[in-house]
């Protein structure tokens, strides 16, 4: 047992053994728990989920931070079955060269045949 001052006044708490222990014993239980949370946390995050690769044509436009670009000023020969988007970024590298293949994705919208390409940040961002 040992003496507590009181925040608001001048009296003394006494506190004895078994209130410890109580406190120590809840304080074990909230530890427990959040180390639980975060084995759960971990367990539950999986591989991204990877969009369908699509077939990019000739009509087609890319949208690229405010400018518009056609699919032929990149790629000029467009075969019958069109192209796939990582072919189109291997040309667009010549001109963009943050177009890394780890760091860019593209957005689309097929019904109106637009691309938009995603850069994300390097190793900081």
């Amino acid at each position: 047992m040992f003496n507590q001052l009181n925040l608001f006044g001048d009296q003394e708490i006494k506190v004895t053994k078994k209130e410890e222990e109580v406190k120590n014993e809840k304080g074990n239980t909230k530890v427990s728990t959040s180390t639980k949370g975060t084995k759960g946390a971990a367990s539950t995050s999986k591989a991204p989920i990877k969009k369908p690769e699509i077939r990019v044509f000739a009509d087609w436009t890319i949208h690229y931070y405010g400018n518009r670009h056609e699919v032929t000023e990149f790629v000029p020969d467009i075969p019958e079955e069109g192209i796939t988007t990582e072919t189109l970024r291997e040309a667009m590298v010549l001109e963009f060269y943050e177009m890394e293949k780890e760091r860019t994705h593209f957005d689309y919208d097929a019904e109106n045949k637009r691309l938009y390409p995603k850069v994300s940040g390097g190793a900081k961002g």
